[in-house]
């Protein structure tokens, strides 16, 4: 009896692992030099305000479950007291940070510690539990391996994109810890989903072994006169002259994050798959699994977009990066009533000046330029 092909591997089709990320909506798109491409009435202060680009309001409609996703760069103060308060006043049944257990027993004993620069003198206390590094326990040549392209790796993103030693924007700072505090507060369950780089991330980094040093520099050869390398260096000199703080909080939006994620993907690629796209989909994972009618999630905010297309993919929804509320007009700013006007105007006046002359028109060009400045292929001169 001759076998069915899809009982065969019917068994294999079921074990296999599939990603549950497709979607035709793009991701992580940005608009290059916004300032340039506004009006001259637009180009001050045109970009997201802070408050509304790391907050987002996620709904769905089959169990009520409503999701305020808060995403952080661990920089502001201000910020960090904007999401206490939304914490106390929405009252929320589960609090999800983005850091464990230890780094929170910690933390809690710093009492009257009030700013993020404050707080970043406890830096190395603090963040003892989170460098857990997930290894063999005896020296191997794979592991000395690991260990070289891992620093090798971290130095040539530094150096690439020279965020400087006092922006750490993937530890956890004053905004989770006000947030744990917050929960606490209004009696919410607080929910650790570990740190940015925690063992899981360090198994995935141990099983790459695709970093390539050379792939980099041949790609920063290509790109050195690009765009993506003269707005490098344009973000290089506001975080050097404004600091971390006045970076987050005035230039760091979603369409700068979008270009950093964008950025990464050209020039480390494989690093972007772990530390966005692998960890996108953990977070994901844990705020859809937690149980509560409403949830407050303090996320790194690199992982906002990416946690909003998973949760509108999972629920029949359209991600806000693709949601045009007034519409799209596919002629621009042209003015049909205004042009037709001018060519209705053009063939009347064309058709009495023949009649006048008793001969044929000199011209088919309009007298009067509408929108176009070269009309029906004629030059300007033809219309004086």
């Amino acid at each position: 009896m001759a076998s069915n092909r899809i009982n065969r591997y019917r068994s294999l089709y079921e074990k296999l692992v599939r990603p549950n990320n497709g979607s035709t909506f793009p991701r992580h798109v940005f608009i290059r030099s916004a300032n340039l491409q506004s009006s001259v009435y637009e180009r001050v202060g045109d970009r997201q305000n802070c408050f509304e680009s790391t907050l987002l309001h996620l709904t769905e409609r089959f169990n009520g479950k409503e999701v305020y996703l808060v995403g952080s760069m661990n920089q502001s103060s201000m910020l960090a007291q904007r999401t206490k308060r939304l914490i106390e006043e929405i009252q929320p049944d589960v609090v999800l940070v983005q850091t464990n257990a230890k780094w929170w027993e910690k933390a809690k004993l710093l009492q009257y510690v009030d700013s993020q620069e404050e707080l970043n003198k406890y830096e190395t206390h603090l963040n003892k539990s989170l460098s857990q590094m997930w290894l063999e326990p005896y020296w191997s040549s794979r592991k000395i391996l690991f260990l070289a392209r891992q620093y090798l790796n971290g130095f040539l993103f530094q150096a690439h994109f020279r965020f400087g030693s006092d922006f750490k924007f993937w530890l956890p700072g004053l905004e989770v810890k006000y947030a744990c505090e917050a929960a606490e507060k209004v009696g919410a369950e607080v929910h650790f989903m570990g740190s940015e780089i925690n063992p899981v991330t360090y198994e995935r980094l141990y099983h790459e072994t695709r970093f390539n040093a050379i792939q980099y520099f041949v790609k920063r050869f290509q790109y050195v006169l690009s765009n993506w390398g003269l707005e490098n260096e344009s973000n290089q000199q506001k975080i050097h002259l404004v600091g971390p703080r006045t970076f987050t909080e005035k230039c760091l939006d979603s369409h700068l994050i979008n270009w950093y994620i964008q950025a990464t993907d050209i020039f480390f690629p494989r690093m972007k798959q772990i530390f966005v796209d692998s960890r996108d989909e953990d977070l994901f994972s844990h705020i859809d699994n937690c149980e509560g009618k409403k949830v407050v999630a303090v996320v790194n905010q690199w992982h906002l977009e990416g946690i909003e297309h998973h949760w509108c993919h999972r629920y029949g929804q359209v991600p806000r990066a693709v949601v045009f509320p007034e519409g799209i007009n596919p002629v621009g700013d042209m003015n049909l009533r205004e042009g037709l006007f001018q060519r209705l105007y053009n063939y009347v006046h064309r058709e009495i000046a023949s009649a006048n002359s008793k001969g044929s028109p000199a011209t088919y060009a309009d007298w009067i330029i509408g929108y176009h400045r070269e009309s029906n292929w004629q030059y300007e001169h033809r219309d004086m």
